[in-house]
């Protein structure tokens, strides 16, 4: 083993060639950051690399953690020297304060360190150069808000080694790092707001569908009981529309307090979508769970709810429906939908009263029937809400969204029947006909020199019926031959899919994507930020498009932490190349903000409500 501290001289060229080979390392370990690995193989893999590409990097490890811990170990080694790093260990104490990998992580700076000459390297400089090693180079990584910060640090055999080479590889390292950490951050952080709704604090629609499955496969393998009572706010568009968005936000977060102190400790409850709340009541049956409904709802209409700072007050009532498994179905999903139809029971015969059990589950099949026979009579139809240009003020596009027209005139908004067509196997016939009112429509505008793109939110049921695929396809074809002069490579409809309807298959989902994708249709990933996988589509599917989650947006105009994560899903779409679209925008001071972050577009109610044309 060598113990020179300089080795004879190279010239400028082989300097060069070391300096090469360091940049090339770093550059294919950042394919680790591009697949989403995790901070701790991002580090691993940008080791790895640095020793192997450099007879002169002796040892390398790495350190995650709270960054003034009592005592610093290293988390991975690799090296010819590495047994030098075995058992080291950097108490908090005097002595370790001023060394190189401590001071990097307190002040979040990059210490190079010449260990022959270097005063606060006392303490291990003997064992070092008895291992040949010469200097030392901590490159940090964090921000200065969080604890847990990490660091790496790199021996050479050579003192004047970072001199030579120069820091600029060994910075872009740090730049690797730092951007593996803060991606680490911005996942935890979404996924931690997808457990829980924005505005309510309860628990979000996915957590508790995860939680409704353990729950039904603990009550089958002990053969007990649980229920569910779904339940809505009676005519709360009436109330948005005479009291105001931030009134009807009131309402709903009064009734999820009431809601949730009423319940017994053991219960769940979820802000299930719009006005409508799920709640999972363990190892009760449906005598009981039918009590707990009506105790329930006449608690909530009998509370005064504040919706504003001049202390007003409202009376609402709900309506809810109530099942059990195993009283009334075997699947959980079936029992979902009994609760969903005796909840359209009650609203249907009246308003503000529970239903259990089996007379609101007949109603599905009512349900269905109507959803037939309007899909044959044409009254299943698209409403188109506006997507607007923050710089500018445009309308750039519109989604799609559907809407069914009873025979007496009523228009039915999605919520209403989406359930039953799932049941009843109908979404793909709902998905194709709203698509070829879109075709229709983006022919129309393209005609007339008004092009703008069409979302439109696509089922996995459909797009798991090939025949009705190609005949999507062959509809399209056909369309686009009556423009075709006006028509590029990329067309003007966007596929919307939402990651947690593909279960994460990113596999799948490619593959059934991909004659819509040959054909020239652009991907949106619908909702993003409401699980962890949305990362998982951006590396595997060519997405032009991010649709952020719309409890996310609304939170963005008061919540500093929300805003620094909406800022961070703009910077990795930047890097990607992608267009980002807020969701659920409803007043001035949310566009505001979104226009400051560099949100490119926007739809909700503060640019339209969605119109049938």
């Amino acid at each position: 083993m060598s113990h020179t501290h300089i080795s004879p001289d190279k010239t400028a060229e082989e300097w060069e060639h070391e300096r090469i080979a360091i940049s090339d390392a770093l550059l294919d370990a950042t394919a680790s950051l591009a697949t989403g690995d995790t901070v701790d193989a991002v580090l691993r893999t940008t080791c790895n690399a640095l020793v192997s590409a450099s007879s002169h990097i002796r040892l390398a490890w790495k350190y995650l953690g709270p960054y003034d811990a009592e005592t610093i170990v290293p988390m991975y080694t690799v090296g010819p020297e590495k047994d030098y790093a075995d058992g080291l260990a950097l108490a908090n104490d005097k002595a370790t304060q001023s060394g190189p990998t401590r001071t990097s992580l307190r002040t979040l700076r990059p210490v190079i360190t010449v260990i022959r000459t270097s005063e606060p390297f006392a303490p291990w400089r003997e064992r070092a150069m008895a291992h040949g090693l010469e200097a030392c180079a901590s490159f940090p990584f964090g921000n200065r808000e969080s604890d847990i910060r990490g660091a790496v640090a790199i021996y050479v055999n050579r003192e004047d080694y970072f001199e030579q080479v120069g820091l600029e590889p060994f910075i872009a390292f740090a730049n690797l790092a730092q951007a593996a950490f803060d991606q680490a951050l911005l996942r935890e952080k979404l996924e931690e707001l997808a457990t829980f709704d924005a505005m309510t604090g309860l628990l979000t629609r996915h957590t508790l569908q995860q939680m409704m499955e353990h729950e039904h496969a603990r009550a089958r393998r002990r053969e007990s009981s649980y229920s569910l009572v779904l339940f809505d706010v009676d005519r709360f568009k009436v109330t948005n529309d005479h009291f105001g968005h931030q009134a009807g936000d009131k309402v709903l977060v009064g009734i999820a307090e009431i809601t949730r102190d009423f319940l017994r400790e053991s219960d769940l409850v979820s802000r299930w979508g719009g006005e409508e709340f799920l709640c999972l009541l363990p190892d009760t049956g449906i005598d009981e769970a039918s009590t707990i409904a009506e105790r329930l709802r006449r608690e909530i209409a009998t509370s005064d709810i504040h919706i504003d700072s001049q202390d007003r007050t409202l009376r609402v009532t709900i309506s809810a429906g109530v099942a059990s498994y195993p009283d009334h179905a075997e699947m959980l999903r079936d029992v979902l939908n009994t609760a969903d139809a005796a909840l359209y029971e009650a609203k249907r015969s009246g308003r503000d009263r529970v239903i259990s059990g089996e007379s609101g589950r007949h109603q599905v099949f009512s349900i269905a029937g109507e959803l037939e026979d309007a899909i044959k009579t044409k009254r299943m139809v698209a409403a188109f809400q506006p997507i607007v240009d923050l710089k500018t003020g445009d309308i750039v596009g519109e989604e799609a969204l559907a809407r069914l027209r009873t025979e007496s005139g009523e228009l039915l908004e999605a919520g209403r029947f989406i359930e039953a067509a799932a049941q009843m196997q109908l979404t793909h016939r709902i998905d194709q006909e709203i698509i070829l009112q879109s075709m229709d429509r983006c022919v129309l505008q393209v005609s007339t020199g008004m092009p703008i793109n069409h979302f439109v939110n696509v089922s996995p049921e459909l797009l798991r019926h090939p025949h009705l695929v190609q005949s999507i396809l062959e509809q399209a074809q056909v369309r686009c031959q009556c423009v075709a002069g006006q028509l590029g490579a990329e067309k003007p409809l966007v596929i919307e899919i939402t990651e947690r309807e593909f279960l994460g298959d990113t596999a799948v989902a490619r593959e059934i994507l991909a004659p819509l994708i040959d054909f020239g249709f652009r991907i949106a990933v619908d909702d993003f930020g409401s699980g962890y996988s949305s990362f998982q589509y951006l590396a595997d599917l060519p997405v032009s498009f991010l649709k952020i989650e719309g409890s996310l947006v609304q939170r963005v105009k008061s919540e500093p932490r929300v805003r620094s994560i909406l800022q961070g899903i703009r910077d990795i779409a930047g890097e990607l190349d992608l267009i980002t679209i807020a969701e659920y925008v409803d007043n001035e001071k949310t566009v505001d903000v979104l226009r400051e972050i560099g949100i490119h577009l926007a739809q909700g109610y503060y640019f339209g409500r969605p119109e049938i044309h």
